[in-house]
């Protein structure tokens, strides 16, 4: 009987031990299936992260190209404000030469006319009195 019940003994320990062995079997299974896991989930991050540095150098280089093209179009746009202030002040400075000069022009116009009727005025006169003259060299050469 004390046999009986050492062999049950033993094949309960054989039981259990080969139990435990698959029990151990089935856990170092999941344990590497969780390492894989671990180590994939830990790639994966490392690219994330080297993707992310991307972005973030990509974010950075796209602030300082837009911040120095906003600089570029301030400087531009000052520099055609300044542009059209000048514009405005020659075309004022244009007017007024071309007011002056139409003045001038208008001047000389009124000079010119005077100077032709008193030049008009003088041929009629002149004429007068080479016909007076005229008219006394006649009665003198007929006295």
């Amino acid at each position: 009987n004390l046999e009986q019940e050492l062999a049950s003994v033993r094949q309960q320990l054989d039981d259990a031990n080969k139990s435990a062995c698959h029990e151990q079997e089935q856990l170092q299974r999941k344990l590497e299936t969780v390492a894989t896991e671990r180590d994939e989930l830990l790639s994966a991050k490392a690219t994330m992260k080297y993707e992310i540095e991307s972005l973030e150098s990509n974010v950075a280089a796209i602030t300082d190209a837009r911040e120095a093209d906003t600089r570029n179009l301030q400087k531009e746009l000052a520099e055609k404000v300044l542009m059209q202030k000048e514009m405005s002040t020659l075309k004022s400075e244009v007017s007024e030469i071309t007011a002056t000069k139409e003045a001038a022009v208008d001047n000389l116009e009124q000079e010119l006319a005077s100077v032709q009727q008193q030049l008009d005025d003088a041929k009629k006169a002149a004429c007068h009195e080479e016909e007076q003259l005229q008219r006394k060299l006649e009665t003198v050469a007929t006295e």
